[in-house]
């Protein structure tokens, strides 16, 4: 695997992705719902790595979250204030 920003395979172990110690955070993905009154699809991204090199750090999301993913792709849009 190569870092998506400089190409380098320093990469650090798998690591879990929190905002402090004291407080529960997860990174979500997210994308428009899909009718007015849907609710807007989220997927849990927990887990990143970082460039040794550049620091640039790529997230992951669990085997289910993944899945779910792969199961709404087709039916998936950019939130409006991304169009």
């Amino acid at each position: 695997m190569r870092c998506p920003v400089c190409g380098s395979e320093r990469l650090g172990p798998l690591g879990e992705l929190r905002a402090r110690e004291d407080v529960f955070f997860s990174l979500m993905l997210t994308y428009a719902a899909p009718k007015f009154f849907s609710r807007t699809p989220r997927f849990a991204v927990g887990y990143g790595r970082a460039c040794l090199d550049c620091g640039a750090l790529t997230a992951f999301m669990n085997d289910e979250e993944r899945e779910k993913l792969a199961e709404a792709a087709d039916r998936l849009e950019l939130p409006k204030y991304l169009d």
